[in-house]
């Protein structure tokens, strides 16, 4: 392939005059592995990146409570993140999932 045929990067100098006047927003997020979340917070999470699961808010709720390790992320009162892994409690552990509210 010809380097002419590929697109040019844009840099900070070629973005739109907008996204230059935008404000700054500063967030303290804060993580936890206490499991302080309520069935509400984490239905709305799930729910707010097209996770069916999030219409099973009794049994993910349920599920959470029970899981060995779950590392969430807050924005002030807000559930913002979640991690959850499932391990053996001594050599292995596996990610199950990530969660990030758009």
């Amino acid at each position: 392939m010809n380097t002419a045929d590929i697109p040019a990067a844009r840099t900070s100098t070629d973005a739109p005059e907008a996204a230059t006047n935008k404000e700054q927003v500063q967030m303290t997020i804060e993580f936890t592995e206490q499991k302080k979340f309520t069935q509400e917070q984490v239905q709305e999470l799930f729910l707010s990146v097209g996770w069916i699961s999030g219409q099973y808010p009794v049994r993910l709720y349920k599920a959470l409570m029970g899981s060995s390790t779950v590392i969430t992320a807050w924005d002030g009162g807000r559930l913002v993140g979640l991690v959850r892994a499932l391990d053996d409690g001594e050599l292995t552990a596996y990610i199950h999932y990530v969660l990030v509210n758009p």
